[in-house]
């Protein structure tokens, strides 16, 4: 009985231990939030209307309400409600028959309880509807902040290397 209990009882350390390291952690959470942005963003070849409307609502789930978008010389610098990330990504998507958008080498770096910066390459590449290529790589910055247990986007800013 003895071996029985100390067994149970370093199972459930040995448990608690794997869920605290591999747990659902913050870092993980934001990971979780750029591939959903990702995958709202990304346009298949031929998709249906139903599919863009599910991802356009998934899409404005992601973000805080109000969002900082800066973009050296563009016009699309400004502040965004979900709303109208919503309208103008839809609007954006409707040029492409297909879009993927991908991030690479993400870097969170948690600045507060509810805060979190982030820098990260993003590739947006497509296909315009006149069967002309597109493909777009910058390094960015965002801001994230934490709202009731989800990390939403607060702010993305266009980090120029080089430039022309």
């Amino acid at each position: 009985m003895k071996k029985i209990v100390i067994s149970v009882l370093l199972l459930g350390i040995v448990a608690g231990i794997l869920w605290f390291w591999l747990g659902n952690t913050d870092d993980k959470k934001i990971r979780k939030q750029f591939a959903r942005l990702a995958e709202n963003v990304t346009k298949e070849p031929k998709e249906g209307n139903i599919s863009m409307v599910c991802k356009m609502q998934g899409l404005g789930t992601l973000f805080a309400n109000s969002c900082d978008i800066d973009i050296p010389k563009s016009h699309f610098s400004g502040t965004y409600s979900p709303e109208e990330i919503v309208s103008n990504t839809t609007r954006g998507r409707i040029r492409f028959s297909s879009l993927k958008l991908e991030f690479y080498d993400i870097k969170i770096n948690i600045t507060g309880e509810n805060t979190a910066s982030v820098v990260f390459t993003g590739r947006l590449s497509g296909i315009v509807n006149s069967d002309k290529s597109d493909d777009e790589i910058r390094e960015l910055d965002a801001a994230m902040e934490k709202v009731d247990g989800k990390w939403l986007f607060s702010s993305f800013k266009v980090v120029e290397v080089l430039e022309k």
